[in-house]
């Protein structure tokens, strides 16, 4: 598959990358169409990220604000979650165990890691995850209209 991959500050390049696993129980294979890029990105793309906040975490496949369409589902996955479904992706992985997210606010979880960022993210042409951080987008909208061409993904075939 085809990635842009982050190097090194400032330097950014498209990659062949080796294709996602077979999705397992309650996980799904994704195809992106739109990725934003916003501040996190662009700090870590030049070097402003600081290391706390997962700066110099090279390589990386960057990209946590993505949507696109579900290419393989594994077992126990939600039935609006099935091949061909257009879904939007929660970026944010909070460790469920601090006093922020005992609160209700993953949000601000004391060992957040974000796709894109910590973990690999959705600048390539297919993308894996766990189906519960997916949300299913309508699909009546005209793409056209749900992601402006500016924002569809590089990577995309």
């Amino acid at each position: 598959m085809r990635a842009a991959v982050t190097e090194g500050v400032g330097a950014m390049v498209l990659r062949e990358r080796p294709e996602p696993a077979a999705p397992g129980p309650g996980e799904v294979v994704i195809r992106p169409e739109a990725v934003g890029i916003c501040g996190s990105d662009y700090h870590f793309f030049t070097g402003e990220l600081s290391d706390a906040a997962g700066g110099s975490q090279f390589p990386r496949i960057q990209g946590h604000e993505l949507a696109g369409m579900i290419t393989a589902a594994g077992p126990g996955c939600r039935a609006e979650l099935g091949i061909g479904r257009r879904v939007a992706v929660w970026p944010l992985h909070p460790c469920g165990q601090c006093y922020p997210c005992g609160a209700g606010r993953p949000n601000a979880c004391d060992r957040l890691t974000l796709t894109g960022i910590h973990l690999d993210g959705g600048l390539r042409s297919a993308w894996p995850s766990v189906s519960g951080r997916c949300s299913r987008s309508p699909s009546a909208i005209p793409r056209s209209r749900r992601w402006p061409s500016r924002c569809r993904s590089p990577c995309a075939p």
